[in-house]
């Protein structure tokens, strides 16, 4: 090994990418041909990757929700943010909040002639790394903390240099409230230096700094899947008209230099902070990685914190069920299949696993759904009008989080949406009267939201 994870510990303390973000290399394509692959043209450059978090604003959300609570088009654009970097021989391709490279369909795609390796880091969704080559994947799996769980042709490929890293090749599933458990503060740096053992390439803060990346939007088809199924809640823009949009948005902010110094600043207030901060309860790390249930339920996530693991998973269940039921999806297989594997405390079955939770597949099983589509004002300050079975469906990919805490916060999230404003209050009562033993914890402190 010529790398270590000592030799990214400045990744994870400069944040370099921002907080949550995708960082991709690949062989054997030009930037412009990553973009040109994954639908996009007409590049902007942008020099120095702390830029890269602005110009993703630009294309994902560049305004703000209208007065009338509607979900227009000019919102989300149903386009996802690229920006690639000739490293000569390698490709960078960074993605701030964005996963399209880290997902198996992109990985078949931009190594078809090559190789790809991916590294994916969301604080709300389980990471990934992935590496491809001649459009197969090799390997893949979740470098925090389950690197004994691979998937992939050849899963045992990268063993001994797992192993050399550091990396924990354990299986045994050990719940964060044991006290055997240990947060390996080194995960990222260990997957960044994987990346250089597998390329050659050692990336740096001075070449991050310096590199000129082509930045574009290209076509996210699962926004544009719940677009299209949604004609009544977007603005009048076509596709075609909002890329042209959103490279006018790109130009501008590649064009102003006063950006520089807000972003710095946001970044330098951003790694004191997080340098400060004391060590996270068990119950302040999984909300990092949950959605915010306590706008419902104020009382609900130190319950749920305070619960053992079976009051956790049967919670998981029982609101996958009711998310699932009032979705109209009980008839479908998939559906069957994945809460009988919940019962049985299985392992849920491919598509639905924490891995592949944003890959094609899981979203494309509504296309081929024949369920009549309805929507649901989902509660919130304004309220909006979805797809009941889009906002359900992640009741169902959450469950099979390890961390059962996170999962229990996630689907109760999920199947509180699903029931809709104001059904999602009936629902949230009906839990605490199905689980008594919450009701110890009910008086601790409030979750306001921040």
């Amino acid at each position: 090994m010529t790398a270590s994870a000592d030799d990214y510990l400045w990744f994870i303390e400069e944040y370099p990418l921002g907080l949550n973000f995708c960082a991709t290399l690949v062989r054997a394509l030009t930037p412009d041909e990553v973009i040109a692959a994954l639908g996009g043209s007409e590049a902007v450059d942008i020099t120095g990757a702390r830029r890269l978090a602005g110009a993703a604003e630009q294309v994902g959300y560049p305004h703000s929700m209208g007065e009338d609570g509607v979900f227009h088009a000019d919102l989300d654009t149903g386009l996802d943010f690229i920006a690639a970097g000739d490293l000569g021989g390698w490709t960078l391709i960074v993605e701030p909040n964005g996963f399209r490279c880290s997902t198996e369909e992109s990985a078949a795609l931009l190594s078809a002639k090559g190789e790809l390796v991916s590294f994916y880091f969301n604080e709300n969704t389980a990471p990934v790394l992935r590496w491809a080559r001649d459009g197969v994947t090799l390997v893949s799996f979740d470098p925090c903390g389950g690197a004994g769980w691979r998937e992939g042709s050849e899963p045992d490929r990268l063993v001994p240099a797992l192993a050399s890293l550091g990396f924990d090749l354990s299986t045994e599933e050990i719940d964060p409230a044991d006290p055997r458990w240990r947060y390996d503060e080194k995960w990222q740096a260990r997957a960044l230096a994987l990346m250089e053992h597998l390329t050659g390439v050692p990336i740096t803060s001075d070449l991050l700094e310096s590199a000129r990346f082509r930045c574009a939007a290209v076509p996210d088809e699962h926004a544009l899947s719940w677009m299209r199924a949604n004609p009544g809640r977007i603005g009048p823009l076509t596709v075609e008209e909002l890329a042209v949009q959103a490279r006018g948005w790109l130009t501008a902010y590649a064009a102003d230099p006063d950006r520089d110094g807000a972003v710095a600043a946001r970044d330098r207030t951003l790694v004191a902070t997080r340098r400060k901060r004391p060590k996270k309860t068990r119950l302040e790390k999984a909300l990092k990685r949950a959605n915010p249930v306590q706008e419902y339920d104020r009382k609900l996530p130190a319950a749920l914190g305070a619960a053992d693991t079976d009051t956790l998973r049967a919670v998981v269940l029982w609101a996958a069920e009711r998310a699932v039921a009032v979705a109209g999806l009980s008839v479908m297989p998939w559906a069957s299949e994945a809460l009988e594997a919940l019962r049985a405390q299985r392992p849920l079955p491919p598509p639905f696993n924490p891995k592949a939770q944003y890959q094609a597949e899981v979203w494309e099983l509504l296309e081929q759904a024949p369920v009549t589509w309805t929507t649901v004002r989902v509660p919130g300050n304004p309220p909006l009008e979805m797809s009941q079975q889009h906002v359900a469906l992640p009741a169902l990919i959450d469950a099979g989080d390890r961390d059962p805490l996170v999962a229990a916060l996630n689907v109760v999230f999920a199947s509180a949406v699903a029931h809709g404003e104001p059904a999602h209050r009936a629902f949230l009562a009906a839990l605490w009267k199905q689980f008594p033993q919450l009701q110890a914890a009910k008086a601790g402190p409030d979750l306001r939201p921040e």
